[in-house]
Order: structure tokens, then C-alpha cells, then sequence
């Protein structure tokens, strides 16, 4: 991380800091007067003072501090690192003083490359998991993830963005919105700073990304354009595809609660990605991150019941699904009664998925039956079993939902065969929400419908078309007694609505978070359609009306209770 850029890496933490201990403070004071490379703060970590203007720090600071600490800086100017921050035993930093190369990636690069003792890890660009210094064009750090013994939360290594830099189509480009722009790293949503897509207006337009190879995806961000178009971005599609075209999964978004969406995948395997809108629109994309599953068996240590053949334990664990066995990448016990293949996770974890690739060669695959795949804890007790009588295909996903374990077994129940394996995946579980979007802020209870039998009845007399997008969260309990959120939106949605429709909507008493918004075609080609009503609206009465008229110029909306 270069200098001032360091310097604001260390703001974050420390209004992060501020702000958990001293929320009032921190909105009434620090927010307002806090400086660029960091805030007039002192913490338990961080002195600082610097002059070059202000910097305007805001909750996503959150994320950054929370992500893990730097160990390894690498500083361009000695005068930025104050002796507190060179003299701190947690932290390596290399000075110097060539601020004439203050823009150069490669000049970073070949600096990192030259110390020896320097962990590089993964490498990142800043990109507004935190904030840079404007003045650069690409800041990277590196970062060391001190994870406890049982956690929940993929390690830092796991948050590699696998969208980044590769290969994308659109279905057509417009006004100078290349589709690379939304794998650039840059979340920025102005479209006047270069960095935000855009096709023609046309029937549902798309965006992809090719991700290289297939990839087990646990999660996808996307970021929306912040001007004035942002509300283009509604009824679209997310869509996994294979190597061949073929699709995998689909997820349906009404809209964005808010400038972004996390949306999470439950370990499909995909190539392509594609976001494609259900009407006639454009598509404009600011950025799109797909981060991938974690296999927290790669490469950890294996053993099994025997070996024959050369096909050593190890060979689940190599990252290679090949089904030959001549590819030299197949495990292999000899002939016995019930053999059996192994993982130690290295410490106890969350299991959410164990997907086991089977050996090809014909007839030899059938080997791969009557077994079960078991979870066994620290002590060796057994905390899950799964019994499998064959496989259908080549692979198989079974499904631990969270248990606890450390071992992971797979053992035939068969006398006088042989056990092999082409490759075992163990996913970590990740916890989610059940909603078909999950934004980027927590959803919180803003409005809730407490009263049973309830209308919203939207009336249309205006001499325009017009269209709807209508969403609510349902709340519901499972057996455990957890509360389950699912989101909705009405089938009608982006459909054109004329003059004379009504829309009588029930509201159950289990909704919440009810968004209305109302579009009106102006029939301009640069701005088809205006939004008349954009409103979260709470039901104090049994019926609550809400009517649009008007023309094309001039539209008027009343939103009344109706006792």
C-alpha cells in the first residue's frame, strides 16, 4: 500500500473504531472534520495527523476494518509513516523516497518482487473496500486474516473476485459503455467517470462474464450506476451457465434496496455469468464481482485404508476432477472390506457441502456405490452420516447444512473392493439470508404490517402507459424457531399498465418492507421512462388507495388512506 493511501487505511480503523465506541460522537463530530489520510482521533493503535484535504469516511469503512489487519506495507515516501506506525512490531514497512513514480503499478510491482522475506499473498486493489488516494491509479495491499479456531467467515484468501480483468460480452454497446468497464475493479457508478457499461435500448439486453474454467461461486456482487439512470437496473435475471451454454441457476432480482446486491449461490458450479433484464431497457453495470466457494480440503492432509497402484490419498486433494486414472490423479486402495478415504480439516469447521468426483473408466465408476460419506469431530465421535446407494453422474453434492466436524470420511459398506477417488470438495457453510437479494446494508424491520386483512389499490387514469415494480419480505418461522425472510414481488411487474387498470394488492400480515414505484413512458429515446412514485408505503388503515393521473407532462399521484 503506498503512502497517503496507507495513511487512509489507517483512518478507516480508526474511525471504525470511534464509531463502534462513541456512535454519537462520531456522527455529530468525527464525520464531519475528518481528514484525508486520517481522522483527529487517538486509538489504542493510531496517532495521525495529515494536511492533504478531507476525506469523508462513511460506514462502508466497516468493511475494510473488518477484513483482517495489513502485516507488509510498502511505502513510497518516508515522510507519510510516522516513527509510531515504522516502530510497531506488528507491522514490516519498507520507505522510500521516488514520488516522481508515485503512479507506477509496475514500479510497486518490482518492489514487492525484490524483498525476500515478504509475504505477498493475494493481492488486491483497494477499489472502495476502502477509500485510495485519488491520485493513483491502482493501490494494493496486503492483508493477514487472523481467524479463530472455529469461524464462520471464509479466511481473506477466499475473497478473491474471479470476474476481475476477465473476458465479458453485451449484447450491445451504447454511448461508449464498454462491457469490460464492470470487471475494471472500479465501483465507481458515475457514468461521466468511465468505469459503467451500457447497451442500446432494446428487449432485454444482457451482460457476461466468462470466468475461464468452471467455478464453484458461493456469492455475486453487483453494483448498480448511482446518476440519474440507477432505476434501469430493476426485473432482472442472474443466470450460471456451464462451459457449454447450458443453464444452471437463476435468480430473479426485482430491484436493489440499494446502490448494490449480494446475491448468494449455493455452490453451483458455472462458467459464464449473466445479468439480462426481463423488458425493453438498458443495461448499465458499474461492476460485477463473483467470488468463489471455499474448499477447506485443498491440499489439507488425507489417508486412507490402504493404498494400491500408486493412487495415494493425496490425489483427492490436487484440485484435479480428471476421471481417467491414467492422469495419475485417482486414489486407490487395494481390495478389502470396506475401504475407506479421509480428510483432516486441520480444525474444527462448519461443513455446508461435500462434493465427491468420481473415477471414470467405464465400468470401473460403479466401484463408487452402497458407501457413506461421515462427519466425525475433534474427539472422533461421528456428527453426521449421509448414506448413498450410486451415484447418477460423474460428481455428487450432499448437503451438512452447517454441522461442526473436522474429519471427513467416505466409506464403502462393500466386502473385497476397491475405493477410489477423482477428487473431494468440502465447502465451508456460509450463513445467509433466504431472500432472493440480500443487499449490502442488513435488512432491518422499517415497515411492518401488524394488522390482518389489508388492501393497497393502485388505480391507473392517466392518458400514459405506465408499469409497476412491486416487492415486499414475507417473515416466517421455521420448525427450529428461526424467523425465515423471503422476498417477493408481484407477477405484473414491468408489464405496461393503461388507463382504467385497478391493482388490488392483499397485504398479509407477515409482509414487510412494501416498495411501490410507479413509471410513466414519456416517450423520449434517452429516457423512456420517468418514476411517479417511489414509496415504501405503511397501512395505518384497512385499505390505503393510491391513484396516478394526468398526461405524459404532467402527472400527478395522491396516496391516501381510505377509512
Amino acid at each position: 500500500m503506498t503512502g497517503h493511501s496507507l495513511g487512509g487505511y489507517l483512518a478507516q480503523i480508526a474511525a471504525v473504531e470511534a464509531y463502534q465506541k462513541y456512535p454519537t460522537f462520531y456522527n455529530n463530530v468525527l464525520k464531519k472534520v475528518t481528514t484525508f489520510s486520517a481522522p483527529k482521533v487517538i486509538t489504542s493503535r493510531t496517532i495521525w495527523n495529515a494536511k492533504n484535504g478531507f476525506w469523508d469516511v462513511g460506514l462502508e469503512s466497516r468493511k475494510l476494518a473488518l477484513s483482517g489487519k495489513i502485516k507488509h506495507y510498502v511505502v513510497d515516501n518516508d515522510n507519510v509513516v510516522t516513527s509510531l506506525i515504522r516502530n510497531d512490531n506488528d507491522i514490516v514497512t519498507f520507505t522510500g523516497n521516488s514520488s516522481f513514480k508515485h503512479r507506477s503499478r509496475g514500479y510497486f510491482e518490482s518492489r514487492m518482487n525484490a524483498i525476500p522475506n515478504f509475504n505477498i499473498g493475494k493481492r488486491d486493489t483497494l477499489d472502495k473496500q476502502g477509500y485510495r488516494d485519488q491520485k493513483l491509479d491502482n493501490v494494493y495491499f496486503f492483508k493477514k486474516k487472523e481467524v479463530p479456531l472455529l469461524s464462520t467467515q471464509p479466511s481473506s484468501e477466499s475473497f478473491e473476485n474471479i470476474a476481475l480483468g476477465k473476458r465479458v460480452t453485451q449484447s450491445s454497446t451504447a454511448f461508449g459503455g464498454d462491457a469490460r468497464r464492470a470487471v475494471d475493479g472500479k465501483l465507481d457508478g458515475n457514468y461521466g467517470h468511465n468505469s459503467v457499461t451500457h447497451t442500446d435500448f432494446q428487449s432485454k439486453p444482457w451482460w457476461q462474464v466468462d470466468l475461464d474454467k468452471e467455478e464453484t461461486i458461493r456469492q455475486i456482487n453487483i453494483y448498480n450506476r448511482t446518476d440519474a439512470a440507477q432505476d434501469r437496473l430493476t426485473n432482472f435475471n442472474v443466470i450460471l451457465l456451464d462451459s457449454f451454454g447450458k443453464e444452471i441457476e437463476r435468480k430473479r432480482i426485482a430491484y436493489l434496496r440499494d446502490s448494490s446486491a449480494q446475491i448468494s449461490i449455493d455452490y453451483k458450479k458455472a462458467r459464464f455469468v449473466r445479468i439480462e433484464l426481463d423488458g425493453y431497457n438498458a443495461l448499465s453495470l458499474a461492476e460485477v464481482q463473483v467470488f468463489r466457494a471455499e474448499n477447506i480440503a485443498w491440499k489439507k492432509q488425507a489417508r486412507q485404508s490402504s493404498t494400491e497402484f500408486g493412487g495415494d490419498a493425496s490425489r483427492a486433494l490436487d484440485g484435479n476432477t480428471n476421471s481417467s486414472y491414467s492422469q495419475q490423479s485417482i486414489t486407490h486402495t487395494k481390495f478389502e472390506n470396506q475401504p475407506w478415504w479421509e480428510v483432516d480439516l486441520g480444525r474444527t469447521e462448519q461443513v455446508g457441502l461435500v462434493r465427491l468426483h468420481n473415477r471414470g473408466d467405464g465400468e470401473l465408476s460403479k466401484r463408487l456405490s452402497d458407501f457413506d460419506v461421515i462427519l466425525y469431530d475433534e474427539k472422533g465421535t461421528e456428527v453426521a452420516r449421509q448414506y448413498v446407494s450410486r451415484l447418477e453422474g460423474s460428481s455428487l453434492d450432499l448437503q451438512l447444512n452447517g454441522k461442526l466436524g473436522r474429519r471427513v470420511r467416505i466409506q464403502l459398506r462393500q466386502k473385497n473392493q476397491a475405493l477410489s477417488l477423482a477428487e473431494v470438495e468440502v465447502f465451508r457453510f456460509v450463513a445467509k439470508n433466504n431472500a432472493t437479494t440480500q443487499a449490502s446494508k442488513p435488512v432491518q424491520l422499517l415497515n411492518y404490517t401488524p394488522v390482518k386483512d389489508k388492501t393497497l389499490t393502485i388505480q391507473h387514469s392517466g392518458a400514459y402507459i405506465a408499469r409497476y415494480s412491486i416487492s415486499w419480505e414475507e417473515v416466517t418461522v421455521d420448525k427450529e424457531g428461526n424467523s425465515v425472510v423471503r422476498s417477493h414481488s408481484w407477477e405484473g411487474n414491468g408489464r405496461n399498465q393503461t388507463a382504467g387498470s385497478v391493482l388490488n394488492l392483499p397485504i398479509k400480515s407477515n409482509m414487510r418492507n412494501l416498495r411501490i414505484k410507479i413509471e410513466k413512458r414519456t416517450g423520449l429515446f434517452w429516457n423512456r421512462w420517468q418514476t411517479i412514485y417511489d414509496n415504501r408505503p405503511i397501512l395505518a388503515q384497512a385499505h390505503r388507495k393510491i391513484t396516478h393521473w394526468g398526461t405524459t407532462l404532467n402527472s400527478k399521484v395522491s396516496d391516501d388512506d381510505v377509512l
